[in-house]
């Protein structure tokens, strides 16, 4: 990949989607997605520069439709883990690498309660869609929410193999990379994940 930011993106997803790592590398994807937006500059990686970063970060969380400030975050981590690799392999210099201290500082939010109340997971169910993207978008949470909180790396390498005897297992693709003990995780398939399954596998 060189110097060009754009082909360390994409190495860094060919590598995630060879390892399985579908979710991290669709958030990969998404972050490029979001620098292009930025700026149609063919970037290198030394043009990641403190200035620069600060510039994108106010991009990010000022546009009209502003994205919320964890994913600001991991847009800014997952640029970052480039960086880290080209100042491992020598194509940036410690003096020029503008992530840390006295330089660029990825900003933290305290945590929040996001917990739904019942009456608001019930108006996302019956929520009437726009298109068909919105309401697979839609039936994917829902799927997550009844699936004890699948993840959505997780979720999307499911298969029809994962199921048996009215449950679905499945390991965590972070913990068979990590664990030495591999546990299965268990969702029995409630009658209204069933229903949600059976609506888009028949279209």
């Amino acid at each position: 990949a060189g110097d060009d930011l754009m082909a360390a993106f994409d190495l860094k997803i060919e590598r995630m989607k060879a390892d399985d790592r579908i979710g991290n590398a669709s958030f990969y994807q998404c972050a490029k997605n979001s620098i292009t937006a930025y700026t149609d500059k063919k970037l290198k990686i030394s043009d990641i520069t403190v200035s620069w970063l600060n510039g994108y970060y106010k991009h990010l969380i000022s546009k009209e439709k502003p994205i919320s400030y964890a994913t600001a975050g991991m847009y800014l981590r997952s640029l970052r883990v480039l960086l880290n690799d080209a100042k491992a392999s020598g194509l940036i210099a410690e003096t020029n690498y503008p992530f840390g201290k006295n330089k660029f500082v990825i900003p933290t939010q305290k945590g929040r309660d996001l917990s739904l109340e019942l009456a608001d997971i019930k108006r996302i169910a019956e929520y009437k869609c726009d298109s068909k993207t919105m309401e697979m978008c839609r039936d994917l949470w829902l799927f997550s929410f009844l699936a004890n909180g699948i993840n959505f790396g997780d979720m999307l390498t499911l298969k029809f193999e994962n199921i048996s005897k009215n449950e679905i297992y499945f390991m965590r693709a972070k913990t068979i990379r990590t664990s030495t003990e591999k546990t299965d995780i268990v969702i029995p398939i409630l009658e209204p994940l069933q229903n949600r399954s059976e609506e888009h596998t028949s279209e």
